[in-house]
């Protein structure tokens, strides 16, 4: 069996029945299969107020009547990642249906939890549902994914693996689908797996200095894009990082795309899309904000390095410091895989919507330089993930904000000692995070 998710996309009143029939009609997908017609059970009235309806197909079949959904008033939503369903299956508000009968919620938690959503099968169904949603004979363009509340997250395409090997563009997963697209040289498909890679934008700089290039052909200094968060210092970083990467090069003292041929129409489009697509994407998820990081917003580590450093570049350590401000920025994988080398049970986690217990790193003493960088540190920048990764893709951490190191006490992890401390956040944590990163609502304590 497979379990899926279905949202209303607006009221609906509880005689009206016609809604229910038009549900039966369409596709629920995860990866192919739809719920038959005549298998929903008389439980569907009394699901009628709710805001979630989880079912399970009685059959699987192909996906022949997807374009029924345009009219049908749901949305397909397919997570992500499998903590983002766990809540909607756990709520007390939710209904579980079972064309057969009742299944208990355990049931389908266990499902959710071994099965893989990113393989390439998934994704290619998740493509082609979302295409035959679309009604259209080509590919869907990098706008179209998010332009349609029911578009799966294009991300997904880019970041999961094909043949052991990161797809890293929309423009190598239409081509591994055989898809019918245009054919661009190794040197263009190497730029787009360049700038795909920057994706998600969790600053616009590099993609705003290809949109200038794209409508001028050079960019000369970049002074022109300066205003709000850009500066002239951040556009600078932007070129160097964009040069580090072989994505533009210095001709004349001009900048340049580094291509060898002049762009085809094809392939203007192509990347112009891809660059509206991260720039508004940008503008939907950050906007306009406050400070250095935005409060509850994603970072994968190397972009974090790139604001902090002006490079981006793997950094594997858990803690890192500057010791001018006495600032430390904490990253925290919740659950590790203790099978992999050099991963320990650290005691890490919220003990309340406002303290969240660290450990440090093994051999760190209150007399050592490690412990006396931490005793000393005035501000602490604190980014969490529920893990490494899942189902291949790397997960990003959520920055929950800046706050202090308390309490401190020895402790030991491994025979070896460590320091505890509660980092007092000046941001309690919003309940909406609360069942991902395991947040209490009162402080417990420690053990």
């Amino acid at each position: 069996d497979r379990y899926y998710i279905i949202e209303k996309t607006h009221a609906q009143s509880s005689e009206t029945s016609s809604w229910w029939k038009s549900v039966t009609d369409c596709v629920v997908k995860f990866e192919q299969a739809f719920i038959d017609s005549t298998g929903w059970g008389p439980g569907l009235a009394e699901a009628n107020s709710k805001t979630y309806v989880i079912v399970t197909p009685k059959m699987n079949i192909d996906s022949r009547d997807h374009e029924n959904l345009m009219g049908s008033g749901i949305c397909v939503y397919e997570p992500v990642f499998k903590d983002g369903i766990k809540p909607t299956i756990t709520g007390t508000n939710n209904f579980i249906v079972n064309v057969n009968n009742l299944l208990s919620k355990e049931e389908i938690l266990k499902y959710v939890e071994k099965t893989n959503f990113n393989t390439f099968s998934f994704l290619k169904q998740d493509y082609f549902n979302f295409k035959k949603f679309l009604l259209v004979e080509t590919y869907p363009t990098h706008l179209d994914f998010l332009h349609s509340d029911c578009a799966p997250d294009l991300l997904r395409f880019m970041k999961s693996k094909y043949q052991g090997k990161k797809i890293y563009s929309y423009y190598n997963f239409l081509k591994f689908i055989d898809e019918d697209v245009p054919l661009f040289s190794e040197e263009e498909i190497k730029l787009l797996d360049s700038l795909s890679d920057l994706l998600p934008l969790t600053r616009k700089e590099e993609y705003l200095v290809i949109n200038e290039l794209l409508k001028n052909n050079e960019v000369l200094d970049g002074f022109n894009l300066i205003g709000g968060r850009i500066t002239e210092l951040s556009i600078s970083s932007a070129i160097k990082n964009l040069e580090s990467k072989n994505v533009i090069k210095l001709v004349n003292n001009k900048y340049k795309l580094n291509l060898t041929q002049e762009l085809k129409e094809d392939y203007f489009n192509f990347l112009s899309d891809l660059i509206n697509y991260g720039l508004e994407r940008y503008d939907i998820e950050f906007g306009d904000f406050i400070g250095r990081f935005k409060l509850y917003a994603n970072y994968q580590k190397d972009k974090i390095m790139l604001e902090l450093d002006g490079r981006q570049f793997a950094f594997m350590q858990g803690t890192k410091y500057d010791l001018d401000t006495k600032t430390t920025y904490v990253f925290v994988g919740l659950k590790k895989d203790l099978t992999a080398k050099g991963n320990f049970a650290y005691k890490d986690k919220f003990l309340s919507p406002s303290i969240f217990q660290w450990e440090s790193v093994n051999n760190t003493t209150l007399a050592n330089k490690e412990g006396q960088k931490l005793l000393n540190t005035k501000i602490v920048h604190l980014f969490v993930r529920k893990m490494d990764d899942e189902d291949g893709i790397v997960l990003p951490f959520t920055y929950f904000g800046t706050g202090k190191f308390t309490n401190c006490r020895e402790s030991t992890n491994d025979n070896t000692p460590t320091l505890l401390f509660d980092i007092k956040l000046d941001n309690e944590v919003p309940e909406d995070l609360h069942f991902d990163f395991q947040v209490p609502e009162e402080t417990k304590e420690y053990c």
